[in-house]
């Protein structure tokens, strides 16, 4: 079975000198364990999308995926073999227990989930991070998903319309990004 981690081009240089998709929460709650995020969905995991902050509204929204792709860099997702991991990969019937993840954040996800038309069930996790050279690298090209190696993943430039903010890293970009899964 084949699972995937989606995410943009801006986050690419990052993972490249860690060689690790890295968990999520980064500082979890006592008790809660950090994992990494999958989804068997092979089409797009809605909840990769990011939230924007808008100056001119003073309103946050998830941002499209034609948006990300310009904004943020392109999209890609990780591929990641069952196989590769095999015990390892928790479906999302099992993962808030194994992860300890708190009630009041399973029950938070679930509403934006349901909030973004995304299907809880075809999440997954993994604890602990992944290292990248486990997974194969896709870009979506003109709607298709293709192979790209790390070494010559192309990404995106920005179109200078926004000022991104992602982890507390300033880049050219008037989007604010932020983490609307907590």
């Amino acid at each position: 079975m084949r699972f995937f981690h989606y995410t943009v081009g801006m986050k690419l240089e990052s993972i490249k000198r860690s060689g690790f998709l890295k968990t999520s929460p980064e500082k979890p709650k006592p008790r809660e364990k950090s994992l990494v995020w999958l989804s068997t969905n092979p089409v797009w995991e809605v909840t990769a999308a990011k939230a924007a902050y808008e100056s001119s509204t003073n309103k946050q929204r998830l941002l499209s995926k034609e948006e990300m792709a310009n904004e943020l860099g392109g999209l890609f997702r990780f591929v990641i073999d069952s196989e590769t991991y095999p015990d390892t990969i928790y479906p999302w019937v099992r993962l808030p227990t194994v992860a300890r993840i708190p009630k009041i954040i399973k029950d938070r996800l679930v509403k934006r989930a349901k909030l973004a038309k995304a299907d809880p069930m075809e999440w997954a996790g993994v604890l602990g991070v992944i290292q990248v050279e486990r997974t194969t690298l896709e870009k979506l090209v003109n709607g298709i998903w293709e192979f790209v190696s790390m070494a010559d993943a192309q990404v995106g430039t920005s179109t200078g319309k926004s000022t991104i903010v992602d982890g507390g890293t300033s880049m050219p970009s008037t989007i604010q990004t932020s983490d609307w899964n907590r």
